[in-house]
C-alpha cells in the first residue's frame, strides 16, 4: 500500500490521527496567521477590490481619481516652475538638471500609479493572498515590513520640509517671474500626491516582504524533511553495515547539524510559520514500540537501542524520489509565479533609488551637503536593500535544497536533474543574491569616501 501524501499545513487541527505528532505541532512549524479580515477588507476598499457590499469600491475610486488628479496637477504646476527657472537664468538649474528633475517627479506618480494597480491584482489572486502574512524578515529584531514603512515616512517628511523652506514663502516663484500663488499650489499639491503614493508603495513593499518571507519558511520546512530523511537513512545505513547497537550517548542529530538547530528555543532558522506553500511529503508513522515504519520503497527500519533525548527520525519522514521532485517543483513554481508578479514594480523601485541617488550626488557637486541631504540619501537606499535582502533571504535559503539531499544510488538521477529547474526570487530572470547587495553597498560606500577623501585633501576652488 502506497504511503500517503501530507500537505504539512493542513494539521493544525487536533483530528485525533496519527498525523498529530508533537514534531509537526512544535513552534518550528507554526506560521504567523493570515491578514486579519478588518485590514483585508481595508485594503480592497484602498485598491478598489469589489466585495461584498459593493460600494466599498466606490471609497477606492475615489481615492484614485484624487490621486490622478492631485499628481497631473503637480507635474504641471511643477513642469512650469522648472521652466521658467531655467529661462530665468537667475540660479544654477541648467536644462540638463531641470530636465533630471522633472524625469524624478515623473517616474515617482507613475511608480504609484503602477503600485495602486499591483495592489489590485494582488488582492485579486488567491494564490497570491495565500502568501500574504503577519510576518517578515527581521532587521535588529524589527519587522522589516514596519522599518520600511517608517523610514519611508521620515523621507517624506524630511522631503516636503525641505519643499516647505522652498515654496511656502513664495520667494522662489517671485525670482522667476512667477505668481507667488503657484509656489504654494506646487507645496500642497505635493502633499496630496505624496500620501496617496506613499500609501500604495508601502502596501506594495509590504505585500512583497511578507511574500518573501512566505516562500523563505517553505523552503527552510522542506529543508526540515530533508535533513529528516538523511538522518533516517544513516539510521538505516548503520543497522544494515554495521550491526551496531546504539546508545543514548549516539545522538544522530550530531552528524548532520549543529546544535542550535535542533534547540527548541530557538526559531531563527525555521522561523514561526506553517506555511501553505509547504510541499507534499510521504508520511510513515513512528510506532511507540521504536520502530520506524516501512518507507515508500517497502525498506524498513529498526532501532532497538535506548532512546535519546532527540530522537533523529521522530515522525519517520521518508521521502521517495518523486516526493522530492515534486516538493523542489512546486516551491520553484510558485516562486517564479510570484516573482514574475512582482518584478516590474521591484526593478522600477530600484532605478526610481538610483536615480534619486544620482540626484543628490549631482546637487553636492555644486554645493556642500547638510543633514538633511545625507538623511534623504541614506534613507531611501537602506530602504533598497532591506527589499534586495528579502529576495536574497529566499534565494539563499533555496540554493541549499540541492546539498541538502542525501546522495542515495538511486537517487543521482534526481539530484542531477534538479540544478536544470531554476528556483528562486528574480528580476526578469536575475536572481538577487547577498553577494550583489554586497557589492553595490561597497561601491556606494566607496563613491561617497573617495568624495570625502578629495574634500579633504584637496584645496578649496577659489570661485566657491
Amino acid at each position: 500500500m502506497p504511503t500517503p501524501r501530507v500537505n504539512f499545513a493542513d494539521l493544525r487541527a487536533d483530528n485525533g490521527s496519527a498525523l498529530n505528532s508533537s514534531l509537526l505541532h512544535s513552534h518550528h512549524y507554526k506560521q504567523s496567521g493570515h491578514l486579519p479580515n478588518a485590514f483585508y477588507v481595508t485594503l480592497c476598499t484602498i485598491f478598489q477590490v469589489e466585495t461584498n457590499p459593493a460600494d466599498r469600491a466606490v471609497i477606492g475610486r475615489a481615492v484614485f481619481i484624487l490621486t490622478v488628479l492631485t499628481s497631473l496637477g503637480y507635474l504641471i504646476a511643477d513642469i512650469t516652475f522648472t521652466i521658467w527657472d531655467i529661462k530665468s537664468g537667475l540660479t544654477k538649474q541648467t536644462v540638463t538638471t531641470g530636465l533630471f528633475s522633472i524625469f524624478i517627479s515623473l517616474i515617482w506618480v507613475t511608480l504609484g500609479m503602477y503600485a495602486n494597480r499591483l495592489g489590485r491584482r494582488l488582492l485579486k489572486s488567491s494564490s497570491v493572498v495565500n502568501d500574504l502574512r503577519l510576518h517578515s524578515k527581521t532587521v535588529f529584531k524589527v519587522p522589516a515590513a514596519v522599518l520600511v514603512t517608517l523610514l519611508a515616512l521620515v523621507v517624506v517628511t524630511i522631503s516636503n520640509y525641505s519643499a516647505f523652506k522652498f515654496y511656502w514663502d513664495s520667494k522662489a516663484c517671485v525670482e522667476v517671474s512667477l505668481d507667488g500663488s503657484l509656489c504654494k499650489v506646487i507645496f500642497i499639491l505635493r502633499i496630496c500626491q505624496t500620501f496617496f503614493l506613499l500609501l500604495f508603495n508601502c502596501c506594495v513593499a509590504t505585500a512583497v516582504l511578507s511574500i518573501c518571507r512566505t516562500h523563505t519558511i517553505g523552503v527552510r520546512r522542506f529543508l526540515r524533511a530533508l535533513e529528516n530523511d538523511g538522518q533516517t537513512c544513516e539510521l538505516k545505513h548503520r543497522r544494515k553495515f554495521m550491526k551496531a547497537q546504539f546508545s543514548a550517548s549516539h545522538n544522530l542529530s550530531e552528524l548532520y547539524l549543529p546544535e542550535r538547530c535542533y534547540r527548541e528555543d530557538s526559531d531563527s532558522d525555521t522561523g514561526n510559520e506553517e506555511g501553505d506553500n509547504t510541499p507534499l511529503l510521504s508520511y510513515v508513522q513512528n510506532p511507540e514500540s521504536g520502530a520506524i515504519a516501512s518507507s515508500s520503497n517497502g525498506t524498513s527500519i529498526q532501532y532497538s537501542g535506548p532512546r535519546s533525548t532527540v530522537t533523529p527520525t521522530p515522525d519517520g519522514l521518508i521521502l521517495s524520489k518523486d516526493d522530492i521532485l515534486f516538493s523542489y517543483w512546486k516551491l520553484a513554481s510558485r516562486m517564479r509565479m510570484t516573482s514574475r508578479v512582482l518584478q516590474r514594480w521591484m526593478a522600477s523601485w530600484i532605478a526610481f533609488t538610483i536615480l534619486w541617488l544620482v540626484k543628490w550626488i549631482i546637487a553636492w557637486l555644486h554645493h556642500p551637503s547638510s543633514y538633511l541631504e545625507i538623511a534623504q540619501f541614506v534613507l531611501p537606499l537602506l530602504m533598497t536593500l532591506i527589499l534586495c535582502t528579502a529576495y536574497g533571504e529566499a534565494n539563499g535559503e533555496a540554493a541549499k535544497i540541492i546539498s541538502s539531499i542525501t546522495p542515495l544510488q538511486d537517487r543521482l538521477d534526481v539530484i542531477r536533474a534538479l540544478p536544470n529547474i531554476n528556483i528562486g526570487m528574480t528580476l526578469y530572470s536575475k536572481p538577487i543574491e547577498y553577494s550583489g547587495i554586497l557589492a553595490v553597498v561597497a561601491a556606494i560606500g566607496l563613491a561617497l569616501s573617495s568624495r570625502m577623501i578629495l574634500d579633504e585633501f584637496l584645496p578649496p576652488s577659489p570661485h566657491s
